[in-house]
């Protein structure tokens, strides 16, 4: 989103913070690689609110990052643990007290007491298994005990004994003092709100774009057809998803509602001019789109950025077992490659005349506030026949990013990376063996070349989403949603009712239903999560819940 006044073009927060979290989350980045990156034919769904290629290519780089460091510290351990298992040991019981002290401070939640007994359990099992094993050697064989027992005592008076064990320590601590150095960096520097987004090959400290492009070459490709997919294409755009959701990227569902409305004339003896959904669609379209006609009606005249589109959402389930459809056929042309991102308008006037269960017509409208950081959008489906038109809304929205990816523009410390690295080297002998399967194991996908299944072609949630929280921050962010939301409403119900009082047709059961409709409150007070969004009279509020773990 691009404009030439300065105070209309919004900052790309949920951007810049996005990139930081592939750097501060190692699931964030797994998941962002391993939903878009890992499975080259799966649909890319639209991505509101980010630069999405952006996002990916730090997730790549990160990810590549990780994986590096963890194979040079996992074998460091390995190293120390083949030279010295007594000094093995005893970093191991500093490990584990350290560990534990971690959970009991930072983490009071399920997952917390999880983790510790996990941490308990491997410690005691370790100590159990050396214990065993020195009373079976005890009473086996007690002379090649004492030699077991000499032998690390005896390695280490030996030449060179000690400086092997030194720089396998050494090297251990520099590989996690240079990592959380650069991501030191990249969040108080590269992701700052005064240099980024930068130019790309720009280094602004030493390395910069070296450590910010690790593996990218390798996912090239899957990069560039993202940056592709968010480009404007012609024609309608088309959204597989997996699945239960189908409004992906949209986030959580927020007081959606319908009407089937009987088409009868309100003079009596009076005739009924014919609906057209076309026509009804270009009405709601021009009305709600007027809304940002006025600078007063929202805060920082937001609703002039109101956006509408058509949308054809298609089950990936379904969409596999239907290729003798033509439809299908136009979503997914070619098995070995993604689903199209645009229909042409004969298939899709053909979808809007017969809808089915698993691919129907949407017109989406669009609102980003807040720098981009709330974003709303709504869903209109309408259906008819020669007696009943059916209106279906889904109102749907997509919550700030997570408090702790924010946390990156609060002051940072230089001792922080120094800090964070001592930390992690005490407890490597914890952390090695997740450390090392995480350097060489690729990420787990769910499909196989043998058979097209929805896991292969569907999108099931977008980056914003996978890095979104589950609360509004801020009390005018609630109430800017309830605005937007009561706005909208209103003048689709106006557009709606106007549209039919032009045709001949009566308006009273219309204006009961509408009524129901405008009844349905939104109170300012409780707490916002996902769930509380689907369901009549909703009450949402300014959420003050910690950060997640």
């Amino acid at each position: 989103m691009t404009s030439s006044d300065p105070e209309r073009s919004p900052r790309d927060e949920s951007t810049r913070y996005l990139c930081a979290a592939a750097h501060l989350d190692r699931e964030f980045a797994d998941d962002a690689v391993r939903e878009f990156l890992s499975v080259p034919t799966r649909a890319i769904p639209p991505l509101p609110g980010i630069d999405g290629a952006a996002v990916l290519r730090e997730a790549v780089a990160a990810r590549s990052r990780r994986r590096w460091r963890d194979a040079v510290v996992g074998v460091v351990v390995l190293g120390v643990l083949s030279l010295s298992w007594l000094v093995f040991l005893w970093w191991l019981g500093l490990a584990g007290a350290l560990s534990l002290g971690r959970v009991a401070e930072d983490r009071k939640d399920a997952e917390a007491v999880a983790t510790r007994q996990g941490v308990i359990v491997g410690i005691v099992t370790a100590i159990v298994i050396v214990a065993i094993s020195g009373i079976a050697l005890a009473l086996s064989a007690p002379e090649a005990l004492a030699r077991l027992i000499d032998l690390p005592w005896a390695w280490w008076h030996s030449p060179g004994g000690w400086t092997a064990l030194a720089l396998l320590v050494v090297l251990a601590l520099g590989v996690l003092l240079l990592d959380r150095w650069a991501v030191w960096k990249l969040t108080t520097t590269s992701f700052s709100r005064e240099h980024f987004p930068g130019r790309e090959g720009e280094d602004r400290w030493a390395r910069e774009w070296q450590v910010r492009s690790l593996g990218v070459a390798e996912h090239q490709f899957a990069l560039d057809d993202v940056r592709e997919a968010e480009e404007p294409v012609g024609g309608t755009d088309v959204v597989v998803y997996r699945g239960s959701l189908p409004f992906v990227g949209a986030g959580v569902a927020y007081e959606p509602w319908s009407m089937v409305l009987s088409l009868d004339p309100a003079a009596e003896g009076g005739e009924v001019a014919e609906v057209d959904l076309v026509e009804l669609h270009e009405a709601v379209t021009r009305e709600l789109v007027g809304l940002g006609t006025s600078a007063s009606l929202s805060p920082g005249h937001r609703l002039s950025g109101l956006t509408a589109c058509d949308r054809v959402v298609v089950s990936a389930a379904e969409l596999v077992t239907r290729m003798d459809d033509p439809r299908a056929a136009a979503v997914l042309p070619d098995l070995t490659e993604r689903p199209v991102e645009a229909l042409p308008p004969e298939v899709v006037a053909e979808v809007v005349r017969r809808p089915e269960e698993w691919v129907r017509h949407f017109r989406c409208f669009r609102l980003e506030t807040w720098d981009r950081a709330l974003v709303l959008t709504w869903y209109l489906h309408l259906g008819r026949d020669d007696r009943h038109l059916y209106v279906e809304w889904t109102p749907n929205v997509l919550l700030p990013v997570r408090e702790s990816y924010r946390r990156i523009d609060l002051p940072s410390s230089a001792w922080q990376p120094v800090l964070g690295a001592l930390g992690r080297w005490a407890r490597l002998p914890v952390t090695a063996l997740g450390r090392l399967r995480h350097a060489v194991a690729p990420i787990p996908v769910d499909w196989s070349d043998d058979e097209p299944t929805q896991e292969r072609y569907g999108a099931a949630r977008t980056l914003r989403e996978l890095g979104a929280g589950d609360e509004l921050r801020d009390y005018f962010q609630l109430t800017d949603l309830e605005r937007y939301a009561k706005l909208v409403d209103r003048q689709l119900l106006r557009s709606i009712g106007r549209f039919l009082e032009e045709r001949g047709i009566t308006t009273t059961e219309f204006m009961r239903q509408a009524t129901q409709v405008e009844n349905r409150h939104v109170h300012i007070e409780g707490s916002v999560s996902g769930a509380v969004f689907i369901g009549d009279r909703n009450k949402v509020g300014v959420g003050n819940r910690g950060e997640r773990g």
